[in-house]
């Protein structure tokens, strides 16, 4: 009796298996579209669970999760540049008012959260964070507003978690991933506020260049690209000849000195 029941839990779950992953495949048949969960559990099944392959450093080929890590964490370092001794540049500055967080604003930063996304280095979900709103956003408020007005932030928002992410190229060399970090969403949180008040203040005083559209509001790649072929449409029509020159910056967040980008 035993054996038999065994064998029917096993046939059993076979089937709740199959059944599982032909649901998989079917969630978002009528968009055309693989879902999520199928490519997580593709994830799942296969033998490297961290993801990363075998890499090669020299003539030494790298398996172990630990020195691949450590392989990796040697690339990411080795393209920084040597920050510049140099003091960073002056410009005209302009008095900006002392930004000031509000409950409200924390709670509607809160409310826009993605429940789904990964969790930083402090462990707090996002879904935690979104669905207790209403609770979190005064004492986030008062705790966010002394800590800009001390210039002290918490050590542990500091930390992130980083993941390499394959770009390009053989799969064996580490330089062919980069590195994405995972920051604490708390932390986020405050910045996104401290950037949208930093941000409306030099709008209001015209500091942004015109031809600037990246990372502003009512602007992006299409406001852009229509500036960019009304003035070539335009010089074609008085039979003038146009030419442009394509710059890309090879790991550019990485290899340009932050502190040239300060303005006193």
């Amino acid at each position: 009796m035993y054996k038999q029941l065994k064998r029917d839990c096993q046939r059993q779950r076979r089937q709740e298996h199959y059944r599982y992953v032909e649901n998989l495949l079917t969630d978002d048949e009528n968009q055309g579209n693989v879902s999520k969960k199928f490519w997580s559990y593709l994830k799942h099944k296969r033998g490297d669970t961290c993801g990363i392959g075998t890499l090669r450093e020299g003539n030494q080929l790298v398996t172990e999760s630990t020195e691949k890590a450590e392989v990796l964490n040697r690339q990411f370092q080795s393209v920084f540049s040597t920050p510049s001794q140099e003091p960073p540049p002056t410009s005209n500055r302009s008095d900006m008012p002392t930004i000031s967080i509000a409950a409200e604003g924390v709670r509607a930063q809160l409310q826009k959260l993605n429940p789904y996304k990964a969790t930083g280095p402090e462990n707090i979900s996002p879904y935690v964070l979104k669905e207790f709103a209403d609770v979190r956003s005064k004492p986030l408020a008062t705790l966010f507003q002394k800590s800009f007005d001390q210039a002290i932030v918490e050590e542990e928002w500091k930390k992130d978690r980083v993941t390499p992410l394959y770009k390009k190229g053989d799969k064996y060399l580490p330089s062919n991933f980069r590195p994405i970090s995972l920051t604490c969403v708390t932390c986020e949180v405050m910045e996104h506020i401290v950037t949208s008040q930093i941000t409306r203040h030099l709008e209001e005083k015209g500091r942004l260049c015109k031809r600037q559209h990246g990372f502003r509001k009512f602007r992006s790649c299409e406001s852009q690209l229509t500036e960019l072929m009304c003035d070539i449409s335009e010089k074609l029509d008085q039979g003038k000849e146009v030419d442009a020159i394509f710059l890309d910056f090879s790991k550019a967040f990485d290899k340009v000195d932050h502190m040239k980008l300060f303005i006193n």
